[in-house]
């Protein structure tokens, strides 16, 4: 069994204790490294009778101290002078040089520490100098050591933060000159302090969501991101239905140093849902309990929604606990499958044609998705149907064109096909309706249905109206001008693709002010509503009757007298507003006063 699993095995065992409280962190060390020979010039901290990148041969270093570090808490990645380690300042720190170039001499020099031992295979060649400021492989009189390997254990200085060990080689260094060489390796250790060594940090741990890389199902937990930054990661907090939720977290003390085997690490859910740890970030495992515990301070944690809550919109927020504190949270919610859709009648189709299927002019009607906890939801456009028996000669099919985005909760666009050849035009019968139902299928094979609207046929623009909406306005108001577009048998139209039946040969709006959005001869009939086209005006201040102008220049090509419209308004202040309900009363009441005063002549002419 390896030291790591080990130390698992005795972390778990005290569950019961750690998470209620009773817990003395003792540092542990450093995993061990892989195996190979030292390398020649160059500087490695010992691991546990290993240094990191290799083992130690068995022959070298039988001094008692077994050649391993004491209190080490993390070796960084670094290589040659860039090395880092974190040392508990009560600790030791071993450290070995491969043997260097025949003719060279190594030394081995620290700052903030003192060399307590030299270690070599050789042991009466190794030595310290200079009250332990340094280990060099020569004897006191200058001798080389061609090719001997050098060890040092070192301890830090009392009260020092930082520790800096150095590795020379040359043909000049000797025991007064360690530095008279190449520097061929660096360490620059961080001292830990015991208080909070070992202890949870909040700089250095991470939990964040994780998004799905691989997609799941009820039960495979599919893959996850590795990622540990902190940051929940796009989309990954409302898996889709079938899909498992990720949690990756990364639990650290102070010193930047993971805190595995340290204590105990809980994670549970909420609302029943189930949860699994996998110590490989990034590899999710089937979720199948409520608890899972581990000593491992970093991984993947799968969650999943519990199996009586399958297909249906879930919600639920996961806990993790370092020795029973609470080091994160996250809240998943779960989409499940389509409980309801609603489609909303959008604009009029165009007879004999699809109308909606190009984009360029209204969406026929809209569909809003949800499941059964009101999420919306996007499913493919292709599961969705018109019911049979809905359609008729006149509305000859339905379907979705373009699916929901969730991003942007875009509901569905739909497309209509309607019968007919010439549309809108006189003697025309294609105009009409058909009352639409569309169905959608679940991966499940549930069937949903939607409401039940009346969806209009009829054809192109063939005669239009203008009309304002007020007649009288305070100057400098805003009007609305609202042009109304009808077939040739008076239905309601919306324009395909422009205006009329091809985009206005010059559509001009005159004697309105100021045009908040100037019309185009792009605009259509229905883009916006029913058969309707909307325009603001800013209107002026000088108060006196107005007559606006509104040309689409050919709206129809077999209705070419459908041309210029006109609509009066007015512009007045208020106070100078007077409606025809005021005037009657002011006349009414001179009638009545006019009556009064003759009665009372007549009764003073009749006295006398």
């Amino acid at each position: 069994m390896s030291f790591k699993t080990l130390k698992k095995h005795i972390a778990l065992a005290s569950v019961s204790a750690l998470t209620a409280g009773v817990l003395t962190v003792i540092a542990s060390p450093v995993a061990n490294a892989t195996t190979t020979a030292p390398t020649s010039n160059t500087l490695h901290v010992v691991v546990n009778g290993n240094f990191a990148g290799g083992s130690l041969a068995t022959a070298q270093y039988t001094d008692a101290l077994d050649n391993r570090s004491a209190g080490l808490l993390a070796v960084g990645t670094g290589t040659g002078t860039t090395q880092t380690a974190t040392l508990l300042s009560t600790g030791s720190l071993v450290v070995v040089a491969g043997a260097p170039s025949a003719g060279l001499v190594n030394s081995i020099v620290v700052t903030g520490g003192k060399v307590t031992k030299a270690l070599s295979a050789t042991t009466t060649i190794a030595y310290v100098a200079n009250n332990g400021s340094y280990a060099v492989n020569a004897t006191p009189a200058g001798t080389e050591a061609a090719n001997a390997t050098l060890g040092a254990q070192i301890t830090p200085d009392a009260g020092a933060t930082t520790m800096t060990v150095q590795l020379y080689s040359g043909t000049g260094i000797t025991e007064l000159l360690p530095t008279n060489g190449t520097l061929r390796g660096q360490v620059t250790v961080t001292l830990a302090s015991a208080s909070v060594s070992g202890a949870y940090s909040t700089t250095f741990s991470k939990v964040n969501t994780a998004a799905i890389t691989a997609s799941g199902t009820n039960t495979g937990a599919g893959a996850a991101s590795a990622t540990v930054d902190g940051v929940n990661q796009s989309g990954a907090s409302t898996p889709a239905n079938g899909d498992y939720g990720f949690l990756n977290f990364t639990l650290k003390d102070a010193y930047n140093v993971a805190l595995d085997g340290l204590g105990a690490v809980t994670i549970e859910a909420t609302n029943g849902a189930l949860v699994k740890f996998d110590t490989t970030l990034g590899t999710g495992a089937t979720a199948t309990a409520t608890l899972d515990v581990t000593t491992d301070a970093s991984g993947t944690v799968s969650v999943a929604r519990p199996s009586a809550q399958a297909n249906k919109g879930f919600s639920t927020t996961v806990t993790i606990k370092y020795n029973g504190a609470v080091v994160g949270t996250q809240s998943f919610s779960f989409y499940g499958e389509v409980a309801t859709m609603v489609a909303t009648y959008t604009a009029v189709a165009r007879s004999g044609t699809t109308s909606g299927d190009d984009g360029t002019e209204a969406q026929p009607f809209r569909v809003v998705y949800r499941d059964s906890a009101g999420n919306f939801l996007a499913p493919a456009a292709n599961a969705t149907t018109v019911v049979s028996g809905t359609t008729n000669s006149i509305v000859t099919g339905a379907a979705i064109y373009a699916a929901p985005v969730i991003a942007t909760a875009t509901s569905a666009k739909g497309q209509v096909t309607c019968g007919g050849s010439t549309p809108g035009l006189p003697g025309s019968t294609s105009a009409g309706s058909a009352d639409l139902q569309l169905q959608h299928v679940n991966a499940s094979g549930t069937i949903i249905k939607s409401n039940v609207w009346k969806q209009q046929c009829s054809g192109d623009p063939y005669t239009y109206t203008v009309s304002l909406d007020k007649s009288v306005y305070a100057p400098g108001a805003v009007a609305t001008l609202t042009i109304t577009c009808k077939d040739a048998l008076g239905n309601i139209s919306s324009a395909h693709p422009g205006l009329g039946a091809g985009s206005p040969t010059n559509l001009t709006i005159t004697g309105l002010g100021t045009a908040v959005v100037a019309p185009a001869n792009t605009d259509a009939c229905g883009d916006t509503s029913f058969g309707t086209k909307a325009y603001q005006y800013v209107l002026g201040n000088t108060e006196s009757d107005y007559s606006a102008i509104v040309s689409v220049g050919v709206i129809n090509a077999a209705n070419s007298n459908e041309s210029n419209k006109t609509v009066s308004y007015s512009i007045k202040a208020s106070g100078t507003t007077v409606t025809n309900a005021e005037v009657l009363k002011s006349i009414v009441s001179l009638i009545a006063s006019i009556n009064k005063q003759i009665q009372a002549l007549q009764k003073l002419i009749l006295r006398r």
